[in-house]
């Protein structure tokens, strides 16, 4: 019995170093340059047709694949979500194309027809989601810097402010104004502002991550309650 017991934990304790290696993603798209973010993080701010990651945490990430323009009207985003797992110690390949019916799909490298619609585990399952007068980039570089440049919040709230007149955000880009902002009042202003200036409404509870405050995070709940 103490030999099995032994056996098991040496084991586990494999089995844990081996969890706790990295993976790496590569994506290539044959369709649009893009821009990947994962779990919410931008990893880069210039589109491209190929991207290496490495060292990414094994396990399950959100990704999306935020499509370059082309044709579309200026600042339109064409974005593709899907979730994938990574196991670790493993190098792994996706591709975005076209499938015969001219769909843009998602697929492991050697993989035949892909994945489309509906959401899924794994491989993937997107929808493209377009989200009208989205900064791009570089655009938004700029509208944090200029925010940055204000010296005090009053300022700082403004800028913003005349940003969002003819521009959305995407939650995790309105989290990254709200830590522009010292305190929480500033913070609560902008988030009930930009509500409904973004993207993906359903992350929109996300952007109590961006408060320091529990009492902040009680009173946008109730400001998000007061919407539905």
């Amino acid at each position: 019995m103490k030999h099995l017991s032994l056996l098991t934990f040496l084991f586990c304790l494999f089995w844990a170093s081996v969890e706790a290696q990295p993976a790496n993603l590569r994506i290539r798209s044959n369709t649009h340059a893009f821009v990947v973010v994962i779990n919410g993080q931008a990893q880069s701010f210039t589109p491209q047709r190929e991207v290496f990651l490495n060292n990414l945490r094994a396990g399950m990430h959100n990704i999306e694949l935020r499509l370059e323009n082309q044709g579309r009207t200026r600042n339109n985003t064409f974005s593709f979500r899907t979730a994938i797992f990574l196991q670790p110690a493993t190098a792994h390949s996706y591709t975005l194309d076209y499938n015969e019916n001219q769909q843009i799909v998602f697929m492991p490298e050697g993989m035949q027809g892909g994945f489309f619609g509906g959401g899924g585990m794994g491989g993937g399952g997107m929808m493209p989601d377009e989200c009208p007068n989205t900064f791009t980039d570089s655009e938004f570089r700029r509208y944090v810097r200029s925010i940055e440049n204000q010296s005090f919040s009053e300022g700082k709230l403004a800028v913003a402010r005349q940003g969002l007149r003819q521009s959305n955000l995407y939650t995790d880009q309105a989290i990254e104004v709200m830590r522009l902002f010292s305190f929480d009042p500033e913070k609560l202003e902008f988030a009930k502002m930009v509500y409904t200036r973004l993207c993906d409404t359903h992350n929109a509870h996300l952007l109590n991550d961006g408060f320091s405050f529990s009492s902040s995070v009680r009173e946008f709940s109730r400001f998000l309650d007061s919407q539905n």
